[in-house]
């Protein structure tokens, strides 16, 4: 009877039950209307399976309809009607929108979605920067680049002997330099400063601050001069893979899930997978010039589709948005290269640059020297569809009267040249150039044009005879007016064709004309080179060049030249065969021998090692005869080492291989040198800013090193040493027998655990361990006992010894 009454209570609590659930789905449900229904279904949309758990409505004619959240799960459109609202939420029809098919599976309990590319929400693919590692820490050390020259020459003041230096500092805080000049000339001695600045990257803001000797940024239509002070300014070419010109933007649409790939001008750029629907493919670097972006869209089946865009990108663009800007305060320099410290007038000058749009970009200008010239003006470039960029200049300037006649300041020259250094400064100007009150404008148009087969630039001029700039103190005025025309044309294997012509007229009413024509071909395994020129006005030359080059190996050419040249003394024309074998990337030698019909001649021989660079030189020309000597290399001092090493360039970086000695360190993949005693190889070059590689041959490792990998990636900062240490250790290893007290072997299968790691036991007790630097205890395991160890320190010398046996004793 209570079993009775028992399953009485059950069946009542099970009633109740249900009808709470029925009372619960009644609540849920009561929103829908008569014929409505919820469903849960396998959502497929154009083939591609989107999951299993989507809670639908259908409606009175089996229409489908999806909870919002869903349609942006789908990436779908929403389509613009009104909801149908439950207390789940608000849900859109599918049917709403255009082209959307639905099929039914009602034994599957899923459906299939068949929607056009335009019903889908856009996909961004972006193909611009990449990884790469942060810039590396600077370190501290120091170098010095020497050059030292000897000349004995047959004619006036032929006979110099110098020495150029190049001193640097460099730490974390930045690096600071100095260059210097001693010649004797005649039996006079001259010790001159060059230049002494201190310079600091700011890497997350892309930005450098220069203190001392420097040259500023004149922006487009100014000219640029030397000056001491500070200079503060945008500095890109801290992260070089960063595209500053506009990039392209492309956009396509894949019916199904597909692979797009990208090329621009054939050359890929990226892969991406998108899913069904539009797709923008945005943020592709583009090349210099004119060209096409093709997207090829290729599915599953492997149908193909592709999209063609063309573009125009010039150096002169910069993205929207993006600014570079340039402030330079000091003291002009004078008499570069004679004097070490004779500064003029102040000098302020600032640069603002700025992508206005991805077609126009826009530039300001301003300079000033005080009681001297002044000047300030505008930029712009503008992009002409897919085809050209055309620039504009408008800028005024002059100077007051009371503006004194100083020395030529010196416009961009080359600070490490010994033979530039006695040339940049400026005679006396004559009367007619002293600087008067005056002012004027300056305005300049071109356009240039750049593909794969055709180049072009046109560039007009003009400046009124008032105009002055920063550049023209106490130098002569620009000109007040100039043309310029370049055009190329690349045949492919019928060669290639340019042509140049130039007009200028001078503030003293002095015409100059020339026109140029070059013609360059492959001529069997060679190649040759025709050109012309023709000057007319105040100077007048007329000039013919044929030059063929063979080469004869990977590093040895011979060449043939015949020379004509009005401008020149009786003979004017003279046949010239030379041989030359450049230097290698390592120690090696080159050497340079040339003779002329006219009696010239010139033999050069160039001898590098791995600490510096002889060279000894003779030439002959005209009645004129030289012969040099000169040698040139460096001194580094980077973690406490102080090495002869070749003139650094660049960055520099010293490798530490473990402490392993004898080991080739390859710099992107060419081999540089071999570790020393110390396990230490010194790459002379590496390039600051950029991804630099260095590695090793994992075959070359003794047994008893590791490497967690081969090869390092860095970025060093601006003329700096760097550390870089690649993952090597050594790691001792040994082997011994294990035996008991008793007398018995350690079983096999025991584990051994020695220095925090654990090691099996073989068979007789033969155990091999790692980590065996010095004697410590360890302790062997197995089933039904365990022991413990010790071990005495290794024999010094002996990468993996064998120990023999070793006694384990019975733990407590």
């Amino acid at each position: 009877m209570g079993g009775v009454r028992g399953a009485a209570r059950g069946i009542c609590v099970a009633v109740v039950m249900l009808c709470c659930a029925a009372a619960a789905l009644a609540d849920d449900t009561g929103d829908l209307e008569p014929g409505w229904r919820e469903a849960v279904l396998e959502l497929t949309v154009n083939g591609a399976l989107s999951g299993d758990n989507f809670l639908v409505l259908r409606d009175v004619g089996g229409g489908l309809w999806l909870a919002e959240s869903d349609f942006a799960r789908l990436r779908l459109h929403i389509p613009h009607v009104s909801p149908h609202t439950t207390g789940a939420g608000r849900y859109f029809p599918l049917a709403a929108i255009s082209g959307v098919k639905v099929f039914y599976d009602d034994a599957r309990a899923a459906a299939s979605i068949t929607a056009s590319p335009a019903a889908f929400e856009s996909t961004n693919v972006n193909f611009a920067g990449g990884q790469r590692p942060p810039l590396s820490r600077g370190a501290t050390g120091a170098f010095l680049n020497y050059e030292i020259s000897g000349q004995r020459g047959q004619y006036s003041a032929a006979d110099v002997a110098s020495l150029y230096t190049e001193l640097g500092f460099f730490s974390p805080a930045g690096v600071l330099m100095n260059t210097a000049v001693d010649m004797a000339t005649q039996g006079t001695y001259t010790l001159v400063r060059l230049e002494t600045t201190f310079t600091h990257d700011f890497p997350d803001s892309l930005q450098t601050l220069r203190l001392g000797d420097t040259i500023s940024v004149p922006g487009s239509w100014a000219q640029a001069v030397r000056f001491g002070g500070l200079q503060w300014g945008s500095n890109y070419g801290i992260r070089p893979d960063l595209v500053t010109t506009p990039l392209l933007a492309a956009s396509g649409a894949a019916v199904v899930p597909s692979t797009v790939e990208v090329f621009v001008n054939g050359k890929a750029v990226g892969v991406s997978e998108v899913p069904a629907g539009p797709f923008v493919v945005n943020q592709v670097p583009a090349l210099t010039g004119s060209g096409e972006v093709n997207i090829v869209v290729r599915n599953a089946l492997g149908q193909a589709q592709i999209i063609s865009v063309p573009f125009y990108s010039a150096a002169v663009m910069l993205q929207p948005g993006l600014s570079l800007y340039d402030i330079d305060v000091g003291a002009l320099r004078e008499d570069f290269g004679l004097s070490s410290n004779n500064y003029g007038p102040l000098l302020g000058s600032a640069t603002w640059r700025r992508g206005l749009t991805s077609t126009l970009t826009g530039e300001t200008h301003a300079e000033a020297v005080r009681q001297g010239p002044y000047a300030a003006g505008i930029n712009v470039a503008q992009a002409l569809d897919h085809w050209a960029v055309v620039t504009a200049d408008f800028a005024f300037g002059g100077q007051p009267a009371n503006a004194g006649l100083v020395a030529n300041p010196g416009l961009i020259a080359n600070p490490g040249s010994v033979a530039n250094a006695s040339l940049s400064a400026s005679p006396q100007l004559p009367a007619v150039f002293a600087p008067q009150a005056s002012s004027g404008t300056y305005e300049a148009l071109g356009i240039q044009h750049v593909d794969r087969h055709l180049s072009l630039v046109l560039q007009a001029q003009h400046a009124s005879l008032g105009f002055r700039d920063v550049g023209d103190v106490g130098g002569v005025p620009q000109p007040t007016q100039r043309f310029l025309a370049q055009a190329g044309w690349n045949m492919g294997r019928m060669g290639s064709v340019q042509a140049a012509f130039v007009s200028q007229k001078n503030s003293n009413d002095a015409h100059q004309q020339a026109i140029g024509l070059t013609y360059q071909v492959s001529a069997g395994r060679g190649s040759l080179s025709v050109s012309a020129s023709r000057t007319t006005g105040e100077t007048q030359d007329n000039s013919l060049y044929l030059f063929y080059t063979l080469p004869l190996g990977s590093r040895r050419n011979t060449s043939t030249s015949v020379r004509y040249d009005s401008q020149q003394p009786a003979p004017k024309a003279a046949l010239v065969q030379s041989l030359q074998q450049s230097l290698p990337l390592g120690a090696g030698d080159g050497y340079l021998l040339a003779a002329g019909t006219d009696g010239s001649y010139n033999a050069e021989y160039t001898r590098r090692t791995d600490a510096l660079t002889v060279d000894v030189a003779a030439a002959r020309y005209l009645d004129m005869s030289a012969q040099r000597a000169a040698v040139n290399g460096g001194l580094i001092l980077l973690g406490g080492e102080l090495r002869a090493i070749r003139t650094v360039n660049d960055s520099f970086a010293m490798v530490d291989v473990g402490g392993i000695p004898g080991m080739t360190v390859y710099f992107n993949n060419q081999p540089v040198g071999r570790t020393d005693e110390h396990g230490l190889a010194l790459v002379p070059t590496v390039l600051s800013f950029q991804v630099n590689r260095v590695s090793i041959d994992p075959l070359q490792l003794p047994l008893d090193a590791t490497a967690s990998d081969t090869q390092v990636q860095f970025v060093p900062p601006y003329r700096s040493g760097t550390l870089v240490h690649l993952p090597v250790k050594r790691v001792r290893s040994g082997i011994f027998k294990l035996r008991r007290t008793d007398g018995s072997v350690v079983p096999a299968g025991a584990v051994v655990r020695f220095v925090g790691e654990e090691f099996p036991v073989g068979l007789e007790g033969l155990t091999y361990i790692t980590n065996y630097d010095h004697g410590t205890t360890g302790e062997a395991h197995w089933t039904g006992g365990h022991c413990r160890f010790r071990l005495p320190p290794p024999p010094a010398g002996e990468p993996q010894p064998d120990m023999g046996v070793i006694a384990c004793r019975s733990a407590p």
